[in-house]
């Protein structure tokens, strides 16, 4: 380069400058100076920016910075001349605009020249490193130069080092672009990170970024509904194989009801789905006082167990009679009453004792009396040995009066006879387990005439007392109607023994006879317990004479007792007075003493008196027990008859035998 003694700076001049390229050489003129470069003197042109200071927004100018070699080089400092685009002549030829793109055509176009094969640019071209701080190579033009294979160096996984080739595919803007052998984009690696499956990518990372964290990880888990769950994220550790996340999950306790624990539970367990089993629940029934009650019962765990108890049995210690009470379990069963049945036919009822209890104490006795006087079932007593039955038939109603003309013969109604009387002894062995007690009724007095010139109304028959079939003792006669006769009319005699079970005596004893009936004073009934009959019989009504001659009624039959007599009541006035009632339980000594009674045979009804100024008396009822009733008086036309009296209800004793 002629004429250049010292080095310079980057430019020549201010302004203008001309350019001239041609294919070997480049002139820059200024001022009447200029500066030629030969094709030999330059190895590089490249365009470069340069700030301008103090500009705001910051403004740029471009340069063509063209490296030098051989004298050249020695000139300029750092071998370096950059050409400032703003200082061209814009109508010099070639134009290049102060841009990036009159920047970069400036340095193709120079690049022509160094590069031109017809004989310029015959100097040496350095290939130099990116740094500028070494050649690689030195070209002498014309000669071309291939850029070899680039060979980048990498770490491996084991820490050996590596390398892969890349090739120079092309220059922009000073710099190499490469690709791999064959073409595509060079195999610069990308490190990918994966799950262990393959299936989900974690991330990237490369040779700029090599190093790459691994999130935070998390464990899942099914809950109670089979819904997947996750426990909170924790680091992810490495323990030389595998990663692990930081949580350590602990082991669960399985316990009972009672918090007793009985085994563990551990996550190894849950993800093999091999949860232990809890063990099955033994069950022991036990009494009150801890004794086993059957087989133990094995229910498996988490269920309800079902167990069925048996129920109980509670028993009497007898073999016989046996008695027993199912008592179900977990319930409370009442149990009876001991009723305890004592000799004189009574019981009493005594609450259960769990152990010998003495609850009644007896007093020995040699016999238990039973009185009836009504229909009863008798229940044989356990130790008995022998019964004492005593039976009274019932006494006989009294026949009412006739009501007729005057001067007419009227009679009275008839007294009722009395019931008959029977004993026996009967073997226990002989008896049923029970026997019935029938008391007779006593005989309905014949009703009061109201017609007139009609005879009276006849008494009925008393009722029968039987024990069982056993015993029978017969109901006394019924009293006659009054009539015209003398006697009566109607009735029925009653009271026999022959008619009684056993019959006859010594077991048998009649009751006295009905009373006839007459048309005067009536006549009185015949005393009981006389020795010739049992209960006594009531007496007649009081009649009338066809010389209206009016009679009073005849005096009730009396009773013995002990040997003394209690008379019957009298009969009534003739003027139409009414019989009197007989007494109740005059004659007590049925029995001959042995047995000391508070019921008896009464006295018998007296018979009602005659009238012929009114309505005539009534008969007087029996006593009790046996007696027969009075008889009704006569009346004339006009006035009611008397009527009959009743007769008294039967009576059964029974002496229960033991020793």
């Amino acid at each position: 380069m002629p004429g250049a003694e010292t080095r310079t700076s980057a430019h020549l001049c201010t302004m203008p400058l001309s350019v001239t390229v041609t294919a070997t050489k480049l002139l820059l003129s200024a001022s009447g100076l200029q500066i030629r470069f030969n094709g030999q003197d330059i190895v590089e042109a490249k365009p470069v920016p340069r700030n301008i200071p103090n500009t705001i927004p910051q403004s740029q100018e471009w340069y063509v910075s063209l490296k030098l070699t051989g004298a050249a080089k020695e000139v300029y400092e750092n071998g370096i001349y950059e050409l400032r685009l703003l200082d061209i002549d814009p109508s010099s030829q070639p134009t290049w605009t102060n841009n990036q793109a009159g920047a970069e055509q400036a340095a193709a176009d120079i690049a022509v020249m160094i590069r031109s094969a017809s004989g310029g640019g015959g100097g040496e071209v350095l290939i130099r490193n990116a740094a500028d701080d070494e050649t690689l190579a030195t070209v002498t033009a014309p000669d071309s130069y291939v850029i070899p294979p680039i060979r980048i160096p990498y770490v491996d996984a084991a820490g050996a080092l590596q390398y892969f080739v890349v090739y120079v595919d092309s220059i922009a803007s000073g710099e190499l672009t490469v690709t791999e052998p064959g073409g595509g984009a060079p195999p610069v690696p990308r490190f990918t990170v994966r799950t262990t499956d393959t299936a989900t990518v974690v991330g990237y990372r490369d040779l700029v970024s090599p190093t790459m964290d691994l999130p935070q990880s998390k464990i899942r888990y099914k809950d109670e509904a089979n819904a997947t769950q996750e426990l909170a994220a924790s680091d992810t550790e490495f323990d030389g194989t595998n990663l692990r996340p930081a949580t350590i999950i602990g082991r669960g306790t399985m316990r009972n009801s009672a918090g007793t624990g009985f085994d563990f539970v551990t996550a190894a367990d849950l993800v093999a789905n091999a949860v232990p089993d809890a063990p099955d629940v033994t069950y022991q029934r036990v009494d009150s006082a801890s004794n086993p009650i059957g087989s133990p019962v094995d229910v498996p765990a988490g269920t309800a167990p079902n167990i069925t108890c048996p129920d109980g049995t509670v028993a009497n210690k007898a073999s016989s009679p046996t008695y027993t009470l199912a008592v179900k379990s977990n319930s409370t069963e009442l149990l009876p009453k001991v009723r305890v049945q004592l000799r004189d036919g009574s019981t009493v009822d005594y609450d259960y004792l769990p152990t010998p209890t003495v609850i009644h104490t007896e007093q020995a006795v040699t016999n238990v009396v039973r009185t009836y006087t009504a229909g009863d079932t008798w229940n044989k007593p356990a130790g008995l040995k022998e019964l004492l039955v005593l039976a009274i038939g019932a006494g006989g109603g009294g026949g009412s009066g006739r009501r007729g003309a005057a001067s007419s013969q009227r009679s009275a109604g008839g007294g009722g006879g009395g019931g008959a009387m029977v004993w026996r002894r009967i073997p226990a062995a002989s008896l049923a387990s029970t026997e019935t007690v029938t008391i007779g009724a006593g005989g309905t007095g014949g009703a009061a005439q109201t017609a007139d010139s009609t005879n009276g109304n006849a008494g009925t028959l008393g009722g029968d007392t039987s024990f069982g079939s056993l015993v029978i003792a017969d109901g006394g006669g019924s009293g006659a109607a009054g009539s015209t006769g003398g006697s009566g009319t109607g009735g029925a005699n009653g009271g026999l023994a022959s008619a009684c079970t056993p019959a006859f005596g010594p077991n048998a004893w009649s009751g006295q006879q009905r009373v006839t009936p007459s048309a005067s004073n009536g006549d009185a009934g015949a005393n009981g317990m006389n020795g010739t009959g049992a209960a006594p019989s009531g007496g007649a009504g009081g009649g009338i004479s066809s010389a209206n001659a009016v009679g009073s009624g005849g005096a009730g039959g009396g009773c013995y007792n002990d040997g003394s007599l209690t008379a019957g009541p009298t009969g009534g006035a003739s003027s139409g007075g009414d019989g009197t009632a007989g007494t109740n339980n005059v004659g007590l000594q049925l029995l001959l003493n042995t047995v000391a009674l508070a019921v008896g045979i009464g006295t018998a009804g007296s018979g009602g008196g005659a009238s012929i100024v009114g309505a005539a008396g009534s008969g007087g009822a029996g006593g009790n027990y046996g007696a027969g009733g009075g008889g009704g008086g006569a009346s004339l036309n006009g006035s009611n008859s008397g009527a009959g009296g009743n007769g008294a209800g039967g009576l059964v004793v029974l002496v229960e035998i033991y020793n």
